[in-house]
């Protein structure tokens, strides 16, 4: 088997959700081989889909090979060549095993930010600010700052920036700080607008827009959005946020969002996580 082989075998096993322990040799020794190979003949979606399956496939105890899957994507030929769903998934298997790289893998994901200005979709950006709020990346504003912006763009378009894209995007951006949020106020505020305005539309204009819509954002949705609220109360020159989505239920909702947060956050008791999903 070539490299790329040996990548469309993982991707296949984690795909198909092959986490019986039956699997788990198969698993190891295509790892293994690719790590052995020093990742050679992985086309750069080859490599970023190999840390996806592997994390996937719950196989973290090997954190030297994503500490090699990171070397191999900071080599020119292959960081070229990444596009905005590669680095989503590279950086999805990462947080998935609490594997941090180091600045310079930061600092060359956010001097891609032509290729995840146009590239990435309401799912791309979700999984990247989730990823870096996880692994509590240092705040690199360019990165943050272009995909703020991106999702922002998208949401005119119908369908490109789900209700979970939403609400794991804003919980990312307040995990990493009360410092972030007000430096990023201006997007903050359209998102967060958003998210009242889909609460507030009917039920059934919501399905037509392809949203969740007034009063059915589920509860790790609420949880994610309350955990918003909770950071924009301590962020310094935030106080015009902080009433956005205490207003949010209007007329057409059964009840206000700012209740429906506080309810599903007391009823789920442990915090979500945020995840989003990742395909």
């Amino acid at each position: 088997m070539n490299g790329q082989d040996l990548s469309n075998s993982l991707y296949a096993l984690a795909v198909l959700d092959c986490k019986d322990p039956a699997y788990a040799p198969a698993v190891v020794q295509l790892a293994a081989e690719c790590k052995r190979r020093d990742f050679t003949g992985l086309t750069p979606q080859g490599l970023s889909n190999s840390a996806w399956a592997l994390a996937k496939l719950g196989h973290n105890s090997d954190q030297g090979w994503f500490a090699a899957v990171v070397a191999a994507a900071m080599r020119p030929n292959v960081t070229k060549g990444l596009t905005a769903q590669n680095l989503s998934n590279l950086w999805y298997g990462l947080a998935l095993m609490r594997h941090r790289p180091g600045p310079a893998f930061v600092e060359g994901t956010a001097a891609a930010s032509e290729v995840l200005r146009t590239g990435t979709g309401g799912q791309e950006c979700a999984n990247l600010l989730w990823s870096l709020a996880t692994l509590e990346v240092p705040y690199e504003p360019r990165l943050v700052g272009v995909l703020v912006e991106r999702l922002e763009e998208l949401l005119p378009q119908r369908g490109a920036v789900s209700d979970q894209h939403l609400t794991t995007s804003l919980w990312a951006l307040a995990v990493m700080g009360p410092g972030v949020l007000s430096r990023h106020q201006r997007p903050m505020e359209v998102l967060l607008r958003e998210v009242v305005r889909r609460w507030d539309q009917p039920a059934a204009a919501a399905v037509d827009e392809g949203s969740s819509g007034s009063g059915r954002l589920n509860a790790a949705n609420l949880c994610q959005l309350w955990r918003v609220q909770q950071e924009l109360e301590l962020a310094d020159g935030c106080s015009r946020l902080v009433g956005i989505m205490a207003g949010g239920g209007g007329a057409g909702s059964r009840v206000s969002l700012l209740s429906a947060m506080r309810h599903a956050a007391s009823k789920g008791g442990a915090e979500t996580d945020g995840r989003p999903e990742d395909r």
